[in-house]
């Protein structure tokens, strides 16, 4: 009877030939189950943190028009819940500083930076207060056929 793996080696070669064989296959089947557990536990956690990704999103979405929101979840560069915060912040203050400067040119072009909001002193001098008050009184005499269905195109 052998004692050591050497001496069983020697009188059944065949059989330990088998035996080493099948625990070499036992261990390769366990290294690959335990990896595809951990593949599997990597994708589970994968899959978690893009369903908590996508529900920041959505927690958040009623914040911003749907381009924004579906670019954050699905577009070329999707990002998390902060990330989407951020863009759009950058992008509405873009569109801000565009809207300033246009409604400061169409203001300058209007005109409307020359006119006074109240009679001056230039408009009360020879005769300039009657103007006003009679202009003042056709806005209220019109105002008043319009209200009462009265207005005519003048």
């Amino acid at each position: 009877m052998a004692n050591t793996i050497g001496e069983l080696r020697a009188e059944y070669p065949d059989l330990t030939a088998q035996i080493e064989s099948e625990a070499k296959a036992a261990a390769v089947a366990a290294a690959a189950t335990a990896q595809e557990a951990a593949e599997i536990g990597a994708a589970d956690a994968a899959m978690i943190a893009e369903r908590e990704r996508l529900k920041a999103i959505d927690d958040m979405s009623a914040l911003f028009d749907s381009a924004t929101v579906n670019d954050a979840k699905y577009g070329d560069n999707p990002c998390t819940a902060q990330e989407m915060a951020y863009r759009a912040a950058q992008k509405a203050m873009k569109q801000g500083a565009q809207f300033m400067a246009a409604a400061s040119a169409d203001t300058a072009a209007s005109g409307a930076p020359s006119v006074a909001a109240a009679p001056g002193p230039e408009d009360t001098a020879g005769g300039g207060q009657e103007n006003v008050e009679a202009a003042g009184k056709n806005a209220a005499a019109m105002y008043m056929k319009t209200m009462k269905g009265d207005h005519k195109d003048e």
